[in-house]
């Protein structure tokens, strides 16, 4: 009798621990946003005004999805539209999870436009994420020779060693 009410609580414990990963597997959020999965799509058929469309509704949709973003931005700056790039990067900047992606976008299209001041100062904030961030660390490279700033980039050229 005994054993009988040790199978049966097991078994009571067993199906619901089972019924408890099913319930929350099917609370967690999908891996993939859809419009991000559509934009991906549509920018591998060279559909690039789609596949912003969508980029734009996967940040509407998940404002933290830093690939939406960076994907969008670089359609604007191929197309030319430097500040809806710029400004969008900004919005990624305070909303996305992984900032330093997002600055070293926004330092990249700094330095193109020939703000190197500006540039410098996003790709120091790439590097305030993530020190070992090798883009990161050549665009501030870049930007420094292009600033004249040989007292910074010597203490930086030795912070590196």
């Amino acid at each position: 009798m005994i054993n009988i009410n040790k199978q049966l609580k097991l078994k009571r414990f067993y199906t619901a621990a089972i019924l408890l990963v099913f319930i929350l597997s099917g609370c967690t959020k999908p891996s993939e946003n859809p419009y991000l999965t559509k934009g991906n799509n549509y920018l591998a058929s060279s559909s690039y005004s789609l596949a912003l469309e969508q980029y734009k509704l996967a940040i509407n949709d998940d404002p933290e999805l830093v690939d939406s973003y960076l994907q969008a931005s670089k359609i604007l700056i191929a197309k030319g539209r430097y500040q809806e790039a710029h400004d969008l990067l900004l919005q990624g900047s305070e909303y996305a999870l992984l900032k330093s992606g997002i600055f070293l976008q926004l330092g990249d299209l700094a330095y193109t436009m020939k703000d190197y001041a500006a540039a410098l100062t996003f790709y120091n904030q790439a590097l305030d994420k993530d020190n070992t961030y090798q883009q990161a660390i050549i665009g501030k490279i870049n930007s420094l020779i292009l600033t004249n700033n040989d007292k910074d980039m010597n203490s930086f050229l030795e912070s590196l060693e």
